[in-house]
């Protein structure tokens, strides 16, 4: 990737073949347009030569977006549970454990 230089175009047969992720992915189409390559994906016909092809960033951005905002409702959502006393995820082994030989030891 290194090498390339503007005017080349990195082509792959599908989107996951580039990026782990939709944030990976669009963080490499990115830099290659920044450099001046161009890039196409055969399968999902993503050609950012042309101006459907540009639109492929845009979209990615939107989505970028949309998850940053998921991820603060679901830190803020977290910060009240925590407000308000809630113990959160998974019951640990030992509270379990504790909890039950309470019970055995209360007759129940």
């Amino acid at each position: 990737m290194r090498a390339l230089t503007p005017g080349d175009t990195v082509v792959v047969k599908t989107l996951d073949r580039l990026g782990r992720s939709l944030v990976h992915l669009l963080t490499i189409v990115t830099d290659l347009a920044e450099r001046g390559v161009r890039f196409r994906s055969l399968t999902e016909g993503i050609d950012t030569t042309t101006p459907a092809g540009r639109m492929f960033s845009i979209f990615g951005a939107l989505v970028e977006f949309e998850q940053s905002l998921i991820r603060e409702g679901t830190e803020a959502g977290l910060a009240a549970a925590r407000t308000f006393g809630r113990t959160l995820g998974q019951p640990s082994m030992y509270r379990a454990l504790r909890a039950s030989s309470s019970a055995e030891r209360a007759g129940l």
